[in-house]
């Protein structure tokens, strides 16, 4: 069995587990928005998916990322999508993220230190996290979640939302490699993604 192959047994073995943690994240976050009365900032339902086998398989063996344990290093094997309005409600789930007694946490992507450390860059944004349960879990006579299992947690607005579903099935997933007008184009819809943020912000504070 060469490296892929054992890659693809070792997910399908897991895929349960993975799609449990995935699924006590997603909840756990609904539940405490809900406790504090704040579930009415999520503007699209939580989702929770497993990654796509063949987009694993090219994450980990061919596209360069130089991986030493490419199973274990792939921490979004699986993901929670958390859709919010504006870039004020990003704050409320971040608190829930970094103050849970199930997880340690690790902040991998905050779109926010991103523009301050490169403010001439205009690019995908989301906030990004990677969970690993503190305790083993059991779930069922069948599956128990073991200690550490990574599930990322992505964070972010409508309009970046709108951003990265048009930029991942037009851009990244394009084989031809995108033009430059094209990447120019993406990075203006920043620009005014950014700015109709703010403007959305302003009125929603003056009401």
């Amino acid at each position: 069995m060469n490296e892929v192959d054992e890659f693809i047994a070792a997910f399908k073995k897991e895929e349960d587990i993975y799609s449990s943690w995935g699924e006590l994240v997603r909840q756990y976050i609904k539940n405490t928005l809900a406790e504090k009365r704040m579930d009415s900032i999520l503007k699209i339902e939580p989702s929770c998916r497993l990654k796509d086998i063949s987009s694993l398989i090219e994450k980990a063996f061919y596209r360069s990322k130089n991986y030493e344990n490419p199973y274990n290093d792939i921490t979004d094997k699986v993901g929670v999508r958390f859709v919010v309005l504006l870039t004020d409600d990003i704050p409320v789930i971040k608190d829930i993220i970094e103050n849970s007694p199930l997880w340690e946490y690790s902040d991998d992507r905050d779109y926010i230190k991103e523009k301050e450390d490169k403010p001439y860059l205009f690019d995908y944004q989301s906030v990004h996290y990677v969970v690993r349960n503190l305790k083993c879990i059991p779930v069922s006579e069948n599956i128990i979640i073991p200690d550490g299992t990574p599930c990322e947690i992505q964070i972010r607005t409508l309009l970046q939302h709108a951003y990265a579903e048009v930029s991942h099935d037009s851009v990244y997933k394009c084989k031809a490699k995108p033009s430059s007008e094209i990447k120019r184009r993406m990075a203006r819809t920043i620009a005014l993604m950014e700015s109709t943020d703010e403007l959305f912000l302003l009125a929603k504070n003056e009401l």
